[in-house]
This record gives C-alpha cells, structure tokens and sequence, in this order.
C-alpha cells in the first residue's frame, strides 16, 4: 500500500525524488511544503499543491500523512534543522531508497534517510537519521554514519569508515578505508582524503589537508 507522503522542500533535490518516485509504490507523494517565505505564488510544485510548513497539518495531519524532509545542501552548524521541526509537528518521517539503487540486506539505519538512484551501500553498514546519498555514489562495507549527513553523486568511501553527525562531502570525493571524518567536517569536491580529519575541519585537495575551520572565529575583546 502506497504511503501518502508530503515533501518538505521545493528545490531540484526535491524534484529529484518525486520523479524517482513515481516508480516506486511504497509511497505516494501529494503536496510539498516549504516554509511559508518560500511558497511559490501559484501554489503549485511538480502539478502538486505547495503549502506552508507553518500550517500543514490543517491540510496534511500527521495522523493522516507520513512525511521526507530532504535537506541537500551545506548549512552552518547549529542552523535549525527542518528534520526537528518536523518531528516537532508529530509527522512519521520516512526513510526513501530508489528502487535504482543496490542496498545490502545487513544494512540498517533511523529515519529520514534518503538514498538516490545508482547508489550503492555495502554491508554491515549503519546509519542514523537524516542523511543524505546521492546518485553513483559507493558507500563500503561495515560503514558508520551518524546523523545529517551528506555525501554528493559520484563519492567513493572505502570500507570501516565513519562519517559523524553532519559531515558534508563534495561532489566526486574520495575517501579511502578505514577513516574517521569527525563530527561536522567538510571534503571538498574533488578530493581524496587519505588521513581522519578534525571536527568541524574543511579538508581539500590531492591528497586532502585541511584549511581551516567551519566554525566562525570568536570576537575577542568584543565591545558588548
């Protein structure tokens, strides 16, 4: 049975898998919601009504409607998370697996996890919730994956890696076997990281090094 499913978002993303979907019958997808700033003047996304996420549950209850938030690019750490503010209106959050991709049967995860077309993810493999793999990546066996976590079309990550909550990496990256990408880092596009990296650390280059830091620098001496 086809679960009705709204999509939070309103972006390429966001299309990407309502097409993809349409070839998948675990779900169905009637509306997508944004937050009401963004809202399209016509109301309409992909033939599909578009709402506002501060008053879904009037046309969507959660009782009724399970929902994906997809959350594709890089924000800054601490940014308020649509995934909680999700959950914070009662809505089943979704895992969505192309039915393109190749997932291991040992591979487990939470919720709210999106995998793209052409993805491969290895066995033995565990995933939090809220992440993000896109296209023709290759994701290796006995993997760890914490919490909003997105790896961009075409990365290769090597086998007994661990990626911690709200690592990013760019489009064709590669990342060899047996590293640890600390919590928040970033690996450029392009990339091939050969060593763990720091937290909150931007790693780039062949091999990567890292070039500083995520975080914003602290004012010292600020006037108050």
């Amino acid at each position: 049975m086809n679960k009705k499913t709204v999509l939070y978002g309103n972006r390429s993303l966001c299309k990407m898998l309502y097409l993809d979907s349409l070839h998948n019958d675990q779900i169905e997808v009637v509306a997508f919601v944004v937050d009401k700033a963004y809202l399209d003047p016509s109301g309409v996304f992909c033939g599909h009504p578009q709402v506002a996420f501060e008053t879904v549950e009037s046309s969507y209850p959660p009782q009724e409607y399970s929902m994906i938030v997809l959350e594709g690019t890089l924000k800054d750490i601490g940014a308020p998370s649509l995934y909680d503010r999700a959950k914070a209106k009662g809505y089943t959050l979704l895992n969505y697996f192309s039915p393109k991709a190749v997932l291991a049967e040992t591979f487990v995860c939470g919720d709210n996890n999106v995998i793209f077309e052409l993805a491969y993810v290895g066995h033995n493999g565990k995933m939090g919730s809220n992440n993000v793999i896109r296209q023709q990546v290759y994701l290796g066996h006995d993997f760890v994956l914490g919490n909003n976590v997105i790896i961009n079309s075409v990365v290769q990550v090597g086998g007994f890696c661990t990626l911690e909550n709200d690592v990013f990496v760019g489009i064709g990256a590669t990342v060899i076997n047996d590293l640890h990408l600390s919590e928040g880092s970033v690996v450029g596009a392009g990339s091939v990281l050969i060593r763990s990296t720091e937290p909150f650390s931007k790693n780039v280059g062949c091999p990567a090094i890292n070039i500083g830091s995520r975080l914003k620098p602290k004012m010292e001496n600020a006037h108050e």
